[in-house]
């Protein structure tokens, strides 16, 4: 079981990675590919963004990297 949760985060890890190398090419998060990685990966933003807003109102999303660290720090005891 815990073999199957590592996986599995590994598999959102990384799909969250293609999503923000897509961002950085494709503007519109309607467009293909980006609304296919978008349906992911919003979700586990929002909360993220909701948060970074009372204490971040920079330009620069940083919610993928603190999602991306969130998803590494539960899978290195996984391990």
């Amino acid at each position: 079981m815990v073999r199957i949760i590592y996986y599995a985060l590994g598999v959102v890890f990384w799909w969250l990675v293609v999503d923000a190398l897509a961002s950085w090419v494709v503007h519109d998060p309607n467009a293909l590919p980006r609304n296919i990685t978008s349906l992911l990966s919003t979700p586990l933003y929002a909360p993220i963004r909701g948060l970074i807003r009372q204490f971040y109102q920079g330009p620069i999303d940083i919610a993928p990297l603190i999602v991306l660290l969130g998803i590494s720090a539960i899978r290195r005891p996984l391990g």
